[in-house]
C-alpha cells in the first residue's frame, strides 16, 4: 500500500481571530479549491494540529466546489479512515473528510495521557478543523456525520455551532449509553433465560447488571447480547474488518498496528466519561439544523428502541427523519453501504440545492434506488404519510 503524500497544516488559536497559516505544505500533492479556476479532483492527506496535538484527515473529492462532509469516527479511538474506501463512491457528490481524532489510527501517540483526553476537548479539535476546512475550501458550512462515539460528539457539536453546520446525519447514534446498557442487560437475560441457554446466565450473572466501571464488562454484554439475538443479520466480525482495512489505500501497516494501541488508549482515557457523561436527552434536547438519524434494527450498542425514543423528543425546527437499516447492526455504513450512500446522495443532496423542506425528509426523487442490493426499511408514520416505490421513506418532522 503506498500512502498518500503527508502535508503539514498548523492552526493558529482559535481565541485569538488570527488567519490560519501553513507551516509547510507540499503544492504539488495539494490543491487549493480558491487558486485553481477549473476545479478537479482533489485527495490529499495531512496533519492538522489540533489542541495542541497532531492529527491526520484524509480529503477526497471529484470537484473542489462540491460541499463538505465531515465524517467524525466512534470508538472512542477506532478510526474510520481505513474503511472509507467502502463508500469512496460520496466522492462524486462531496469533498469528503475523514479525520482520525487524537489518540486514534494515524493520530496515536503514545505521549498522549488521560488528560489530553475530554469530551469538551474532542469538541474543540471538531469545531476547529470545521473553521479550518471551511476557510480552506471557501465554503460557509459542512455537512457533519457521525457514528457511535462520533454521532454523539456530531450532535453536541452541531448545537452548539449550526451555524457552521449545513445537515447532521448521525449512524448507530449514541444517546445515553449508560440507559442502552440497563436496557441491552434486562433483553440479554431474559432470552438466555426463553433460550434456557445455562452458560449465557451463569454469565450474565457472574458480570451483574450495569451500570459497569470498565470498557471490559461492556464488551462482555455486547458479547453475549450478540449470541443471544444472533444479531439477526451476521454482524460485521474481526476478520472483516482487517481485509477492509488491509486494501485501504491510505494506510500503511504501520498505521494498522497502531489501531489496536489508539483503542486501547482512548478506552483507558476516555471511556468512562463517554458512558457516564453524555446523555444527549439533557445535553442536546433541540438540534437547529435538519436532523437525519440512521439505525440498524440490530443494533446491539445503542438499541434501536432508544434512539427512537430521542428522536421522538429532540426539538428539531428544520426538520428531522429517522431511517431504519433493516440487515444492519451497528456499522449501517458498512453493512448496508449503498443505503447509507443514497440518503446522502439522495435526501441531503436534495436539502443542500434545494433548501430542505418536507421533500427532504422523504424519498421523492430517488425512490428507485437502491443500490448494491442492499436492503433498507424505514416506515413513515404521521401527518402526510408517503410511500415511496418500495423501496423505504422514512419517519420524519419538517418545519
Amino acid at each position: 500500500m503506498a500512502p498518500v503524500p503527508l502535508t503539514m497544516i498548523r492552526l493558529s488559536d482559535p481565541t485569538e481571530n488570527k488567519a490560519i497559516a501553513p507551516v509547510w505544505a507540499d503544492p504539488e500533492n495539494v490543491t487549493i479549491a480558491s487558486l485553481d479556476p477549473h476545479p478537479r479532483r482533489i485527495e490529499f492527506l495531512q496533519t492538522v494540529v489540533l489542541g495542541g496535538v497532531p492529527q491526520a484527515i484524509h480529503v477526497h473529492g471529484e470537484d473542489a466546489g462540491l460541499p463538505l462532509l465531515l465524517f467524525l469516527h466512534g470508538g472512542p479511538g477506532l478510526p474510520h479512515m481505513p474503511f472509507a474506501h467502502v463508500n469512496a463512491d460520496l466522492a462524486r457528490w462531496f469533498l469528503v473528510v475523514n479525520w482520525d481524532q487524537r489518540g486514534a489510527g494515524k493520530s496515536y501517540s503514545p505521549s498522549l495521557r488521560g488528560a489530553h483526553f475530554s469530551a469538551e476537548q474532542f469538541v474543540s479539535d471538531t469545531h476547529d478543523l470545521i473553521l479550518w476546512l471551511l476557510e480552506r475550501f471557501g465554503k460557509s458550512r459542512l455537512v457533519l456525520a457521525g457514528h457511535s462515539w462520533g454521532s454523539a460528539l456530531g450532535a453536541i457539536v452541531a448545537s452548539r455551532y449550526p451555524h457552521l453546520v449545513a445537515a447532521f446525519v448521525g449512524l448507530g447514534q449514541v444517546t445515553n449509553l449508560r440507559v442502552a446498557e440497563q436496557m441491552r442487560f434486562q433483553m440479554a437475560r431474559t432470552l438466555a433465560r426463553e433460550q434456557q441457554n445455562r452458560a449465557a446466565a451463569d454469565a450474565l450473572a457472574t458480570l451483574g447488571p450495569p451500570p459497569y466501571r470498565s470498557a471490559r464488562e461492556s464488551d462482555a454484554l455486547e458479547r453475549w447480547t450478540c449470541r443471544l439475538t444472533g444479531d439477526c443479520h451476521c454482524p460485521i466480525e474481526d476478520s472483516r474488518f482487517l481485509r477492509l482495512a488491509l486494501l485501504s489505500p491510505v494506510y500503511s501497516w504501520l498505521d494498522l498496528l497502531r489501531i489496536p494501541l489508539g483503542v486501547r488508549l482512548s478506552g483507558r482515557c476516555f471511556w468512562e466519561e463517554l458512558f457516564h457523561g453524555i446523555d444527549l436527552f439533557s445535553q442536546v434536547p433541540k438540534l437547529d439544523v435538519p436532523a437525519f438519524f440512521i439505525v440498524g434494527r440490530n443494533d446491539a450498542v445503542v438499541t434501536h428502541g432508544l434512539v427512537r425514543r430521542y428522536f421522538e423528543t429532540l426539538v428539531a425546527p428544520r426538520g428531522k427523519s429517522f431511517i431504519t437499516f433493516d440487515h444492519s447492526g451497528h456499522w449501517p455504513q458498512l453493512e448496508e453501504p449503498g443505503c447509507f450512500r443514497s440518503v446522502l446522495t439522495g435526501p441531503v443532496w436534495h436539502g443542500l440545492r434545494h433548501g430542505f423542506d418536507a421533500r427532504s425528509f422523504t424519498c421523492a426523487g430517488w425512490s428507485g434506488r437502491q443500490p448494491d442490493g442492499d436492503n433498507l426499511d424505514a416506515v413513515t408514520n404521521g401527518a402526510d404519510r408517503e410511500r415511496s416505490a418500495g423501496v423505504f421513506s422514512t419517519d420524519r418532522e419538517a418545519a
